[in-house]
């Protein structure tokens, strides 16, 4: 393509391309390929110079020094600064969210409950003395569910409060279902676990049919807790990673480094799911502070390395890559050529370019990097074919907004108390997380969303947990609530007369599980706003009560006393908000926001399988319409 550059009317640039015409319909001839004149090639070559010697030599030689030091300790939020061991990944540590168990979860622990106390009790009879009573397995699974009965949710009138939380549970036709179908059959395992955390020696008297007996009931005792500290791991609040008014995960880690410090890594903005390089930043702060900066001489020396490694540099590949031979085919099953961009999509021309142009010209240098490391090369010497010795650098250098610099796959570098351009970080994050997992179903959906017609913002709860490890339809619970709830209407005594054609309403109302979010200043500004969770009305046995969340993503602030339980999930502390609860208003753009929360099971290196329940944020899918009204003059709809 030949390029015409009109210098009397800079910028304006023209070019002239010649493109192929077939002049026939028939290609057999053609895809031939056919060299007639060989001679007619050979000059070819010359008029284009292509005789001209160059020093176009291969790498078959490759020399690296690499230094990499591993993640050390990490930080959750704002809390405090722990310890990092790899048997767990990071991901887990970081999404993991308190667990609420529900009623299959209790089903599920009381059978396990039973299946080792017959474990342990079968394994008793075998080797008792013959005056020892046996293990009788009916006398003790009547003795266990005379103790720990799985009750059926009833319906509580004492307060309007209880009425209300009771309602939830009796709207709840699968759970009820289910409940009443292991009512008698198995024990309520979360009650059984929460009478043996209060004490062994107790609740093994209390179990126990003889005194003979208290060996294995011990036993089945203590795997049964190591079992639910495992499926139902404690996670203190401040070792909670999730930024509820940001709606994102944030933690940072610590690496040593040769000077004593700690090179930190933050992910302040962590909501896809998938903990990989890029969610993280580079901290440089010229203040070393806090225990999150500091390294000892061991952390040094357990975590830094050096290391010189030769390698023999293989060509990079790829499915689709032009090969160098002509009459040689490339893969069928990748069409590079018919991938499409637009003059605006940079990133898709990029690929484009690289993969049909320059794609033989990168080689690979393999190099074994340990998981949670961070690599710095600090350089690589390649020799040719021609024995000629090459220093490679980092192809970005300086600061860290050099434009012409190239940077795609370098850390942010960031400095919170210097404004503009910092060095340029060039090293290889390999975080401890998997590339792989196990997702399941939204357990949990909360759809942020604007309505520019009642001028705020709504959090719509499309999922909520059906207390049985799975998600339910949050329109159609908060309709079977509200049927529930709902009483027969008195005869209004002032009828509106037959002649009104208009009449007034005050206002109406929306679903439940529409949770408004209304705007206020910022302390001490008055143009600044953030969201705060509001509530809507509900009138219920003559009282006034305030519709709550029911999903764990927009209960924040509201307080859980287990002493003040009446029966399993009816609590009078559960509703009472202790604090409120803002969202940063740019977190809701006009687009929306969704919060999705599901269970997640992973594989790690060392063979354990590792589950948790975690948070992920995406876009929504726009606008939205409460049909919120207030102050409206309606015509009155009459029967004919």
């Amino acid at each position: 393509m030949a390029r015409i550059e009109y210098r009397t009317c800079e910028p304006f640039r023209a070019w002239n391309r010649l493109e192929q015409r077939p002049r026939r319909y028939d290609f057999d001839q053609t895809l031939k390929a056919e060299v007639h004149d060989p001679l007619w090639n050979l000059t070819r070559q010359w008029q284009f110079g292509e005789f001209k010697g160059e020093d176009t030599g291969s790498p078959v030689f490759a020399r690296t020094l690499v230094e990499t030091t591993r993640v050390i300790k990490y930080q959750p939020l704002a809390g405090p600064v722990k310890a990092y061991a790899d048997e767990w990944p990071l991901e887990a540590k970081v999404e993991q969210q308190p667990r609420m168990p529900g009623y299959r979860d209790r089903v599920q622990a009381g059978a396990y409950w039973l299946k080792l106390l017959d474990h342990f009790g079968t394994a008793f009879n075998q080797t008792k003395q013959p005056a020892q009573p046996a293990y009788d397995k009916p006398a003790y699974k009547t003795r266990v569910l005379d103790l720990f009965p799985l009750e059926t949710p009833e319906l509580n009138e004492s307060t309007p409060e209880l009425h209300a939380q009771s309602a939830r549970l009796m709207s709840n036709r699968r759970m009820m279902n289910f409940v009443r179908s292991f009512a008698g059959r198995v024990p309520d395992g979360w009650l059984l676990y929460g009478n043996l955390n209060a004490g062994m020696a107790a609740f093994v008297n209390a179990v126990r049919l003889n005194a003979a007996h208290s060996g294995f009931v011990r036993q089945a005792a203590e795997a049964f807790k190591a079992w639910i500290g495992s499926a139902f791991p404690d996670i203190p609040d401040e070792e909670n990673a999730w930024n509820s008014s940001q709606l994102a995960y944030q933690v940072k880690c610590a690496l040593p480094e040769k000077s004593g410090n700690n090179t930190v890594l933050a992910a302040n903005e962590y909501t896809d799911g998938r903990l990989d390089w890029h969610s993280f930043d580079a901290e440089t702060r010229s203040v070393p502070a806090g225990d999150l900066l500091t390294a000892t001489a061991n952390d040094r020396k357990q975590a830094i390395e050096s290391k010189v490694v030769s390698f023999i540099p293989s060509p990079a590949g790829y499915g689709g890559m032009p090969v160098n031979r002509f009459w040689e085919f490339e893969d069928g099953k990748v069409d590079l050529g018919n991938i499409t961009a637009d003059t605006t999509d940079l990133s898709r021309i990029i690929v484009v370019e690289y993969a049909m142009i320059y794609g033989n010209n990168w080689f690979l240098i393999p190099y074994p990097l340990r998981t949670g490391s961070l690599a710095a090369v600090k350089g690589i010497v390649v020799t040719d074919t021609f024995g000629q010795k090459t220093f490679v650098e980092a192809a970005i250098q300086g600061e860290s907004d050099d434009w012409s610099g190239w940077g795609m796959f370098n850390l942010t570098a960031w400095d919170a108390q210097k404004s503009g351009a910092v060095a340029a970080d060039t090293r290889i994050f390999l975080p401890p997380a998997v590339p792989k997992i196990q997702e399941s179903a939204p357990v949990e959906e909360v759809l942020f969303l604007r309505d520019e017609t009642a001028n705020m913002v709504w959090a719509v709860e499309n999922k909520i947990d059906n207390l049985l490890s799975a998600g339910m339809d949050g329109h159609k619970a908060a309709a079977e609530l509200a049927a529930w709830l709902e009483t027969p209407d008195e005869a209004d005594p002032g009828a509106v007369a037959e002649e009104a054609v208009l009449q007034y309403r005050l206002g109406n109302t929306v679903p439940e599980n529409w949770i408004p979010f209304i705007s206020i200043h910022l302390d001490g500004q008055n143009r600044a706003i953030q969201l705060q969770r509001a509530s809507m009305p509900r009138m219920l046995d003559g009282a006034r009560l305030p519709v709550r969340p029911r999903t764990r993503i927009l209960r924040e602030g509201f307080g859980y006393d287990p002493d003040a339980e009446v029966s399993p999930y009816v609590n009078p502390e559960a509703d009472k908000q202790l604090a409120p609860y803002f969202v940063h208003e740019e977190e809701v753009p006009r687009a929306g926001a969704r919060v999705t929360g599901s269970y997640q099971r992973t594989r790690w290196y060392n063979g354990e399988i590792i589950r948790w329940f975690g948070y992920k944020k995406t876009l929504g899918k726009g606008e939205g319409n409460s049909g919120l009204k207030f102050d409206q003059v309606e015509w009155i709809k009459r029967k004919k």
